[in-house]
């Protein structure tokens, strides 16, 4: 039977379940347990906010960043 688990390919964290939730992983974890399908670039929720907050600064003027940040309620990250 193929266990198939998820590499966040900017920090590691891992999906280990059914849930598909996403866990931190530790030296004891077995990393040869993962299947990694390397055409495909994963992000674990952490991850994919920054790098919407990214993506979206270096595309968008500030009055549309500030709208989006808004809208999603990221404006506790808005830079001072």
């Amino acid at each position: 039977m193929r266990q198939t688990k998820t590499l966040c390919s900017r920090c590691g964290a891992a999906t280990i379940d059914e849930s598909g939730d996403w866990v931190r992983l530790t030296p004891e974890d077995s990393l040869e347990t993962f299947n990694r399908s390397f055409d495909a670039f994963d992000l674990c929720d952490d991850c994919l906010d920054s790098f919407w907050v990214w993506f979206l600064h270096s595309r968008l003027d500030d009055h549309e960043l500030e709208a989006f940040r808004a809208a999603e309620g990221l404006g506790e990250y808005a830079e001072e």
